[in-house]
């Protein structure tokens, strides 16, 4: 199962985060045609990993060119001791 604890523990694993809890934070969103999600980080409370799950139709494989790409940028400490995406 998506959230199972053999998934959190791969998580954990994988990330080296502390132990996760059975507590979910999801969101959904559909972008049509030239849509994109503003530059932002996932830093949410006491958030410690976020992901995305790609749902395309499974008869017909993703191409670059159906758009969806995604873009990661490095992180920079602000002045604030805060963490930021530098672009």
């Amino acid at each position: 199962a998506l959230y199972s604890s053999e998934f959190r523990a791969w998580v954990r694993q994988l990330t080296g985060c502390t132990e996760l809890t059975d507590q979910t934070d999801c969101s959904c969103n559909v972008y049509g045609g030239g849509g994109h999600l503003l530059c932002h980080d996932d830093v949410i409370g006491s958030r410690c990993v976020s992901y995305i799950l790609y749902l395309s139709r499974p008869d017909e494989a993703w191409e670059a060119a159906h758009g969806g790409a995604l873009e990661l940028y490095e992180m920079q400490e602000a002045a604030e001791g805060l963490s930021q995406p530098c672009a």
